[in-house]
């Protein structure tokens, strides 16, 4: 796994619970995501000072972190998504915009503007899709992985999924692997919806709780619980 937080990127091997390589970027970091190829994608955004940049490191099979030297200075990345395959990949901005890159050299491929600031996305390679999660949405483009092409307008938007709040790599929003499913964090609730007809299930509800992030291991959705508490937790 890799993480990041301050200015430093870190690799940790899962199995030995252990830290084996870090990288100072110089800078902060606060979004990141791991490519099919080995590309390790990493942005940093500074509000105050208006910086902001998304660049490119290489981890090796032993799981060291190398600098490629590529980066883009995008509007303000909130998060960064790999395509499956490695050919392109998402930047999320503050500023409304979704771009979509070439992964290799970090080159603009195709721009949309969302009607909210959007925060994580879920590809569906299989039907040429990708789910964008925005503030009170899930907006679906067509999408091609290989090119980086967006559609201009989405082909389907899920209404009412909540508010928007947690940024900086957050994902608030998974993918079921074995259904497709699209589960999605808002306040106390998890959300359930189909990312091709846009029908909402059953959600699943804790009182008490503030859903923040959540993703999928093995066969059970995993939960952070607010900011602050650190809370965390899985339902199969």
């Amino acid at each position: 796994a890799v993480v990041c937080g301050g200015s430093e990127v870190s690799v940790v091997d899962v199995a030995a619970r252990a830290e084996i390589d870090t990288f100072d970027l110089g800078h902060d970091c606060q979004v990141v995501d791991i490519c099919d190829d080995g590309s390790v994608l990493v942005g940093w955004i500074s509000i105050s000072d208006n910086g902001r940049r998304v660049r490119r490191l290489e981890i090796d099979g032993a799981g060291q972190l190398s600098d490629t030297g590529e980066s883009i200075t995008p509007d303000f990345p909130v998060n960064v998504h790999c395509a499956p395959g490695s050919n392109t990949a998402l930047i999320l901005q503050l500023g409304f915009d979704v771009t979509s890159i070439a992964v290799a050299g970090l080159g603009t491929r195709d721009q949309v503007t969302t009607a909210t600031a959007p925060g994580s996305a879920i590809f569906q390679p299989d039907q040429g899709r990708v789910s964008i999660r925005a503030e009170g949405a899930i907006d679906v483009y067509d999408y091609d992985t290989a090119s980086g092409v967006l559609s201009d307008t989405p082909a389907l938007t899920i209404p009412g999924t909540g508010s928007l709040v947690p940024m900086g790599g957050i994902d608030t929003m998974a993918a079921d692997p074995s259904t497709g499913l699209l589960y999605v964090t808002d306040d106390d609730t998890l959300g359930i919806y189909d990312a091709t007809t846009g029908s909402a299930a059953t959600p699943i509800v804790k009182p008490g709780a503030d859903f923040t992030g959540v993703c999928f291991g093995g066969d059970s959705s995993i939960f952070s619980d607010g900011f602050e508490s650190g809370d965390t937790g899985a339902w199969s």
